[in-house]
């Protein structure tokens, strides 16, 4: 999948990306290495961090599991959940100042653990 997308990528004139099999290793590594005769490497630095990097690293995006229900579910919920705080957020606001509150009456009212009442 991933050589699949390398080779979409247009390559700068005169360069050539090659990719090989690092070895002796236990896991299976490879090196990519992108070069080329007439452009100088700084060029081909951005070239790669701006157009080989991130096609690299959507072949290798997880995909989302909606396919099982209790996922579906939760992206469902989270999303309704969203919105409806989003379109109200009077809400929100009373919610933070409930939490604030709380805290602030449990600081006052807590005992210091082991230091001393000063």
């Amino acid at each position: 999948m991933l050589q699949a997308r390398i080779a979409k990528i247009n390559l700068p004139p005169n360069s050539n990306l090659s990719i090989r099999l690092m070895e002796p290793n236990i896991y299976p590594f490879a090196e990519y290495a992108l070069v080329s005769n007439k452009i100088e490497s700084p060029n081909m630095m951005n070239y790669y961090y701006f157009q080989v990097k991130p096609t690299m690293m959507l072949a290798h995006r997880k995909i989302k599991n909606l396919n099982k229900p209790r996922n579906r579910h939760f992206y469902f919920m989270f999303s309704h959940t969203l919105i409806f705080f989003m379109r109200r957020p009077w809400i929100s606001i009373v919610v933070l100042f409930l939490v604030v509150t709380i805290g602030y009456i449990s600081f006052k009212n807590l005992p210091t653990a082991f230091l001393p009442n000063w």
